[in-house]
């Protein structure tokens, strides 16, 4: 759509050059002249379905002309005839002079053709004193929207005074014939249709109608006739118009049908030939379809993945994509494939829903409210204004918040979700207003007193605030109501359970799995209700009755092993203890993750293999348990500079999952670093072609370019990229290597990436070395704080605030020390400044093992041996 634009503002500033302002009458008339021959041409051209001279026509009097309308209106008519009416609502859009009521009516078609419900009513709403110059115009256009909005009812009023119209009968008997479709009454709107065809014969919406509907009716020969006539009425056109396409697709199906293939493949040839791409392009998306149908994901994304190839904007390709990608959790590929393709007034509220949930998972909040911003104000889906209300919420954008809220308030005011959105909202913006939270959650439970999330979020507040004598009393309250939900009653036991209540929450489990048919989470309750007792015998034995009773449940499998090793039994011997309703593959499964865990990757590897024949939705977490158990076991081999076994390890999965971009990648690193360039930059072009555009690719290239000694090359790579999509890998990479090579560029790199992503986790954690190199604690701190309020256990931030920390002695030293304890227990740095800080503290027998330890893991850094040397003494 865009290129459209840039041609018309392009022209706006050729224009500006040549126009000439004369004084005198002659040069105006002829000026006017000019526009009035280029507008002649134009409307010509367009009622002989020239559409390429139309189009020319219409932008050389926009570039000659650009205050005039006319040229305007030419180029839209020209795009709605082609089927591009979002390119007409971008010409008109782009029009800023005077307009009329040819020009809102014109806009509003375009709308409508275009399926842009909002903002065909918002325009009905701000000019129809404007729209109503043409009443009959504008009716048959209001009726067609109203079809959009599935209110068939008033559409069919409409249509009715349309047929007492004179010029509009016919349209107002096909717009009810497709009324009458719609709700499967055929033979009427067969009967409508001929009427319309009898006002006027050469309709060809009439004509496409009847054809759809006949062939719908499995009457081959008449469907046929009427389609081939049809086409014989259509202007023959120098580019083809989606009515041709549509009956030159309906005439091959139908003749292919009848075994006429020789004819159908008459038409196929010439679809091919004005459309030459088309056929791969409509092969490879049918491909797609039945690998995603069958779930081969890999090779439906191979498939889409050719398809961006040939048309890399191809909007069917990449929304299934995204949706895929998606869907795998991908979210940054996901975001990439569906930004630009996604309209919230055409697309499903499925795929609006999943891009903005997409958008709230990057933290792209703000994306939420761009997409949405223009649509809200009549917006009427509850889910979608209530994602919109979240981002803006978010955002902290709430004056955004409160139009949403308004919205709903208007639209649904009983819906649970309004109290449940208010209430995070003030959490928001007013934290300190907790008793108005319990207000509003409590007024929504007079309205919805049975809605579980209701219910969970008014539970969790009082619980939040202490108020444990208000908790219990809410719970007897519910415990006590007839027909609550088997959620509401499993809310009451976990409760009980959470105070520690054991009889009664085992009761009200019990109960629940008396009289409920689903009743697995109801047995998961009374299991942790032992393994919180740490009665493991007898947890043991509930997870074996799950087990019984429910042998696919793969949680009571994990909760079995838990407690077996609870009980100092070996958990590899789970099996003997299993009753034999157990199944092994699934058992393989989990003790495979067991041994994964407990980094026995050989034996966890052996037994994945072993777990065969698993239900679909637990294969997809034995290949993916299998990927991660190869992925660490490549991962140590490189790191051990043993690159054979790598390649070794690398290959086999390989031939597990060919088309796994990992593995190559993992290959690609393998081969660069071992200085196998040629057979490097040969699974390069591999990875590209499945990951075209993808930063990753760079990232590789500029590594292999580097291994070979052309840092050059290596710079222009990361700089390319990272001015074309600033991404976190690219800006890491690009910044280590300004910090060998140029330490200017790199502090000029980094203070370009904080302000690009302020947030970022390594730009901030990059700053706060550079500034504790410098001796500046205090804002070395404050940079290593901001990565931790991101990522809570980023380790190199924990270990490096809690050394500056405890330089100036504040307390919080241990506690980040400790914190970067427990989650790297086996690094030596960390264990050294947790140690050291002990020593400091006084307390030498805690800090003894552990600076021990960092002396076992770093035998030669001298800091450490210093460290130990002294507490040891102690």
């Amino acid at each position: 759509m865009k290129k459209h634009t840039t041609g018309i503002l392009s022209s706006f500033v050729l224009a500006s050059s040549l126009l000439m302002v004369g004084c005198d009458g002659d040069t105006e008339s002829a000026n006017v002249a000019d526009l009035t021959q280029y507008t002649q041409q134009g409307k010509t051209y367009l009622d002989q379905s020239q559409f390429k001279a139309a189009i020319n026509s219409a932008n050389n009097a926009i570039a000659a002309y650009p205050n005039h309308i006319d040229g305007y209106v030419i180029l839209a008519k020209t795009y709605n005839k082609l089927g591009q009416s979002n390119q007409s609502i971008e010409v008109l859009n782009a029009y800023k002079g005077d307009k009329n009521a040819d020009y809102y009516l014109l806009l509003l078609e375009s709308y409508q053709r275009s399926g842009k419900v909002i903002s065909a009513n918002k325009l009905i709403e701000q000019h129809a004193d404007l729209l109503s110059q043409n009443p009959s115009q504008f009716k048959l256009l209001k009726a067609k929207i109203l079809l959009l909005e599935d209110n068939s009812k008033q559409a069919l009023l409409l249509f009715k005074e349309l047929q007492t119209t004179s010029g509009f009968k016919s349209e107002g008997l096909i717009g009810e014939a497709r009324i009458a479709a719609a709700q499967n009454n055929k033979q009427n709107a067969l009967s409508l249709l001929d009427s319309a065809l009898q006002v006027d014969e050469k309709n060809i919406e009439g004509l496409m109608l009847k054809g759809f509907l006949l062939m719908g009716k499995g009457e081959i020969e008449n469907a046929e006739k009427t389609l081939s006539y049809a086409l014989t009425v259509i202007p023959s056109s120098d580019i083809f118009t989606p009515e041709r396409i549509g009956i030159l697709r309906a005439l091959t199906s139908i003749l292919t049908s009848q075994g006429r293939s020789s004819e159908a493949l008459l038409y196929s040839r010439i679809l091919s030939d004005e459309f030459p791409t088309a056929t791969t392009i409509n092969e490879h998306y049918a491909s797609a379809q039945e690998y995603y149908k069958r779930k081969e994901i890999a090779k439906a994304k191979k498939e889409l993945y050719e398809i961006l190839k040939i048309d890399a904007k191809n909007n069917k390709a990449s929304t299934m994509l995204g949706v895929i990608l998606y869907t795998e959790g991908d979210i940054n590929g996901a975001e990439k494939y569906l930004s630009g393709m996604i309209d919230p007034e055409v697309n499903t509220p499925q795929l609006t829903q999943i891009y903005a949930m997409t958008q709230l998972k990057l933290n792209q909040s703000n994306d939420v409210l761009a997409i949405l911003d223009d649509v809200i104000g009549y917006e009427n889906r509850l889910d979608t204004l209530t994602l919109y209300t979240i981002a803006a919420i978010s955002e902290g954008e709430f004056d955004k918040a409160d139009i949403a809220l308004a919205r709903i308030a208007k639209l649904f005011p009983d819906s649970s979700q309004l109290p449940l959105l208010t209430s995070s909202y003030i959490t928001a913006k007013t934290p300190e207003q907790s008793q108005q939270v319990l207000d509003v959650l409590a007024k929504g439970l007079q309205k919805n007193a049975s809605d579980f999330p209701l219910q969970t979020a008014y539970l969790k507040k009082l619980v939040e605030l202490k108020e444990l004598d208000k908790a219990d009393q809410f719970i007897t309250e519910l415990a006590k109501s007839e027909g609550s939900s088997t959620q509401t009653r499993l809310l009451v036991a976990n409760y009980y359970l959470y105070r520690n209540q054991f009889l009664l929450a085992e009761d009200h489990f019990n109960r629940i799995i008396e009289e409920s048919d689903n009743d697995v989470q109801a047995y998961y309750g009374l299991a942790q209700s032992k393994q919180i007792q740490q009665d493991w015998k007898a947890a043991f034995e509930q997870y074996d009755k799950i087990i019984t009773l429910y042998p696919d449940q793969l949680r009571a499998y994990y909760g079995a092993v838990v407690s077996l090793k609870q009980q100092q039994k070996d958990p590899l011997t789970v099996g003997t203890y299993l009753s034999n309703k157990h199944k092994a593959n699934i058992l393989a499964l989990v003790l495979a993750d067991y041994q994964y865990q407990s980094n026995n990757l050989t034996e966890a590897d052996q037994l994945v293999k072993t777990a065969s024949n698993l239900p679909v939705e637990l294969k997809d977490k034995a290949d993916q348990l299998q990927q991660q158990i190869s992925n660490v076991r490549i991962i140590m081999a490189m790191q051990e500079g043993n690159y054979p076994v790598a390649r070794e390890l690398t290959l086999a999965q390989l031939q597990l999952t060919p088309e796994q971009p990992l593995f190559l990648i993992r290959l690609a690193t393998i081969e660069t670093r071992s200085g196998q360039y040629t057979e490097a930059d040969k699974v390069l072009k591999q990875i590209e072609s499945m990951l075209p555009d993808n930063p990753q690719v760079v990232l590789l290239q500029a590594q292999l370019a580097l291994a070979q000694k052309d840092k050059v090359k290596a710079e222009q790579l990361l700089k390319a990229e990272w001015n074309k999509s600033s991404t976190e890998e690219i800006a890491l990479e690009l910044y280590n290597f300004y910090k060998v090579e140029d330490n200017v560029k790199a502090r000029d790199l980094l203070a370009k990436w904080k302000e690009k992503s302020p947030n970022s986790v390594y730009a901030n954690l990059n700053d706060g070395m550079v500034l504790q190199g410098e001796g500046n604690n205090t804002a070395a701190i404050a940079a290593y704080e901001k990565v931790l309020s991101v990522a809570p256990n980023q380790v190199a931030s924990l270990n490096n605030a809690a050394w500056l920390y405890s330089l100036s002695g504040d307390p919080k030293a241990e506690v980040m020390a400790e914190r970067a304890y427990k989650v790297a227990p086996n690094n030596g740095a960390v264990l050294d400044t947790y140690g050291w800080i002990l020593y400091q503290a006084g307390k030498y027998e805690q800090a003894k093992p552990i600076l021990k330890k960092a002396l076992e893991l770093m035998p030669n850094d001298a800091e450490i041996k210093k460290h130990w040397s002294l507490v040891s003494e102690k």
